[in-house]
């Protein structure tokens, strides 16, 4: 990032600083300023620029200035209006024309973020935005590329319909919502994670685009994570507004540094794009969405209350284990019994006729006698 104070240096050191090219660059790579436009309060960044000024000035948000101020793509706006071919790109055209390029190309994207920030509403506007993409560029309509049965929620095996005829199809988004925790689960079956990896790597082949959501991608298996050629981080949700902001990454692997993971902001068209917005998902998808995960959610709430009550059972069990009554205490009262109908019995006879060994009898005898009842 440059910030205003290195400008100086820069323009010493660079004979062309005027030219539009390295001006563009400049522009794009210099340090955002999040001033408030009413009372030149300077914020850490863009989130609390948009609490401060919904906090201190409500009056104000017709103010066109403050409109400005809070579009999340205002920095790319300004670049954009230098570019004769200027013209704000849609997530439905940038991974769009990835998968329906000549390069046979996939896409997998993790969307992370916390709970209620609109990562599943991000991954469906997604999917719609690129399915209308695809059927303007290779026929038919937009639900033949994404709809409801193209979403699995919460269960890693409601995968495997979407996935069965996968081969008679191409072009297709599919969206593995909320399922990272059971992706990564120790006891999930090891057969079933590393078969999905391997369904990962097919996804090329049929041109497929894979959006999976998560509070936070560590909760996915590593090679899922290595995989990934885009991550999302959800950062402001406005619900008021119908919106969520995040920030889009290319995930590019450094090979030369044992395959660790670098996070870049997208350029398209020589414009970096810091954030990305997302409107709500169409009514009838949310719709949908709502009834298919309301119907999981039940299954795996009666799932959870069984395990619950499993877990109790075998809780309860290993505690009647602990707390058995020694041997010796069982069979007392039959040794009294035998004792008072014959005083001169051995201890080994008695063993025999118990079914016990001798010891047993030795300590339920002196068990007898030290409680007074022998």
């Amino acid at each position: 990032m440059i910030s205003d104070t290195m400008l100086p240096d820069i323009k010493k050191k660079v004979e062309d600083f005027n030219n539009p090219i390295f001006q563009r660059y400049l522009k794009s790579e210099m340090q955002q300023r999040y001033v408030c436009p009413i009372c030149d309060l300077p914020n850490p960044d863009f989130t609390q620029l948009h609490k401060h000024m919904n906090i201190c000035h409500k009056d104000h948000v017709d103010n066109p200035a403050v409109k400005e101020a809070l579009d999340p793509l205002s920095g790319v706006k300004k670049i954009l209006i230098d570019k004769t071919d200027g013209e704000l790109i849609t997530m439905g055209k940038f991974f769009g024309e990835r998968i329906t390029s000549e390069h046979n190309q996939h896409v997998l994207l993790n969307i992370i973020g916390k709970t209620g920030m609109g990562k599943s509403n991000a991954a469906m506007r997604i999917g719609e935005e690129v399915a209308r993409y695809i059927a303007t560029v290779k026929g038919g309509d937009p639900e033949d590329y994404f709809n409801i049965t193209n979403i699995a929620i919460m269960r890693l095996d409601s995968i495997i319909p979407i996935i069965e005829d996968l081969d008679q199809k191409r072009f297709n988004i599919i969206v593995l919502d909320d399922i990272g925790a059971s992706y990564s689960a120790r006891d999930f079956n090891k057969a079933v994670n590393k078969n999905m990896n391997k369904v990962f790597q097919t996804f090329r082949d049929t041109n497929t685009m894979l959006i999976m959501t998560m509070p936070d991608s560590f909760l996915i298996d590593k090679v899922g994570r290595r995989l990934a050629h885009y991550q999302i981080e959800i950062t402001d949700a406005r619900h008021n507004e119908g919106i969520s902001v995040g920030k889009l990454f290319e995930v590019i692997e450094q090979y030369r540094r044992g395959g660790q993971p670098h996070y870049h902001f997208v350029i398209y068209n020589g414009i970096k794009y810091p954030r990305i917005v997302f409107q709500r998902a169409s009514a009838k998808l949310a719709s949908d969405y709502e009834a298919k995960r309301s119907a999981i959610r039940k299954t795996l709430q009666v799932e959870a209350i069984a395990n619950i009550r499993d877990a109790d059972a075998e809780a309860l069990e290993g505690i009647e284990k602990k707390e058995k009554i020694p041997k010796h205490i069982q069979i007392a009262e039959k040794v009294r019994v035998k004792i008072s109908e014959d005083p001169d019995i051995s201890i080994q006879k008695m063993s025999i006729e118990l079914a016990t060994s001798r010891d047993t009898v030795r300590n339920a005898k002196q068990y007898l006698k030290d409680n007074g009842l022998l």
